[in-house]
């Protein structure tokens, strides 16, 4: 993924990705014991009652955090105090086991009258018929593009929303893109974290070219027609 984001110019994901799969790659050095735990699956939570509605820690604690931060009250109180949230996170789980544990004493885990709690609202007639909705509207959607099986020119990349070729700049960017992403990223582990010979965050130079997003543009151009059109 990293590479793609440097074949592109996504500097902020291209730095922080390499960093932390840099980060995962030496784990068992840097934190001995750790890589045992991956590997028991001791990185996620369960962010509802249903056991295998698991997530990564630090997506759900991000989530949880600006969901809260946006309510009336929490932001401030958060931003404004480093032990507020320091307090925050290292209480995240209990927070949730207690609240796990006040539905139950209620009885309100198997409540039919309260699907949010129970373990799996999402077979709910109402929820059923969302998901229906949603997965129809997708299945337009793919309908709506070009099959790539169906258009006749192999030797020539086509976008598929459009069914037009792309520009010969445009496609020998996206063939090279992986590996000159690749690349940049090899140079950059290798000038920021083993020579060090510049500074982690240190501008990271262009790869892409300003001309294919001009000629990518170009296929979105839309024309009004001023003159009438004859139907004869």
């Amino acid at each position: 993924m990293a590479d793609l984001f440097f074949a592109y110019d996504g500097h902020n994901y291209s730095r922080y990705l390499t960093w932390f799969e840099a980060f995962l790659t030496n784990i068992d050095l840097s934190h001995p014991g750790a890589l045992d735990y991956i590997k028991h699956g001791v990185i996620p939570v369960a962010r509802s009652l249903i056991p295998g509605a698991l997530a990564a820690v630090d997506k759900t604690m991000e989530e949880t955090f600006v969901k809260f931060a946006k309510s009336s009250g929490g932001l401030l109180g958060l931003f404004n105090n480093c032990g507020a949230y320091q307090k925050w996170c290292r209480t995240t789980s209990a927070r949730a086991q207690l609240y796990e544990l006040t539905l139950e004493m209620c009885g309100m885990i198997d409540d039919p009258e309260m699907p949010k709690a129970g373990k799996h609202w999402e077979l709910e007639p109402a929820q059923i018929k969302k998901s229906e909705e949603a997965v129809q509207r997708v299945m337009i959607a793919i309908k709506g593009f070009t099959s790539p099986w169906k258009i006749p020119d192999k030797s020539r990349l086509y976008s598929l929303a459009s069914g037009a070729p792309i520009h010969p700049e445009v496609e020998v960017d996206v063939l090279r893109a992986e590996a000159a992403g690749r690349a940049a990223k090899g140079q950059f582990i290798q000038e920021r974290f083993v020579s060090k010979g510049k500074e982690f965050f240190d501008r990271i130079k262009n790869l892409s070219s300003r001309r294919w997003i001009t000629a990518a543009s170009s296929l979105c151009t839309r024309s009004r027609v001023t003159s009438p059109i004859s139907y004869s």
